[in-house]
């Protein structure tokens, strides 16, 4: 009797679309938030001129972060302001998402400014549910569940990358997390 045992055994097929990389995103959640992106980028200037001054409307407070030393406003960087952010969301979706490295080098580069500038990490939190509002408003026809899911997870690392030292517990929950998922 002989026995014939091929080896190595072929591996059972794999989906792995439903496997999150190391920045805690699936490549359905990637191609999502990229095609959702692409309709945002269109009218881009005017997309982030709205959300901001609907954003400063409702936290004018938040607007005393662009005084200079003299007590006037720097109006260059007040108006820079909301395109910057933006494009930090653009860089995220086109290129950060599945390369850590850019994303860990771009995030830290930001907190470090807005820490400079006396951001805190609530006020940071603010802007991230304003923007992330605006956009499912403006693509809610388009959307899916997976572009939800994707945003939502782009706006919980931002966020945790801005948090104050107190905050390092919620980076790392967000590092495990994609990992569990």
């Amino acid at each position: 009797m002989s026995f014939h045992i091929l080896y190595p055994k072929p591996l059972p097929p794999r989906d792995n679309q439903s496997l999150p990389n190391e920045n805690g995103f699936t490549a359905t959640e990637i191609a999502s938030l990229r095609n959702g992106w692409r309709h945002f980028k269109r009218r881009f200037g005017y997309h982030s001129k709205q959300i901001f001054m609907k954003f400063y409307q409702e936290h004018e407070q938040m607007l005393e972060k662009f005084r200079n030393r003299m007590g006037k406003f720097n109006m260059q960087q007040l108006h820079r302001h909301p395109q910057e952010l933006l494009q930090v969301y653009g860089n995220l979706i086109e290129q950060g998402l599945d390369n850590m490295t850019y994303m860990h080098v771009l995030m830290t580069a930001i907190s470090q400014r807005h820490r400079m500038f006396g951001v805190t990490g609530y006020e940071i939190k603010l802007q991230t549910d304003h923007i992330t509002l605006y956009i499912l408003a403006l693509l809610e026809k388009i959307i899916s569940p997976t572009f939800v899911s994707g945003l939502e997870k782009l706006r919980r690392l931002i966020n945790a990358y801005h948090c104050e030292d107190a905050c390092d517990e919620l980076l790392e929950e967000s590092s495990n997390e994609a990992l569990h998922n």
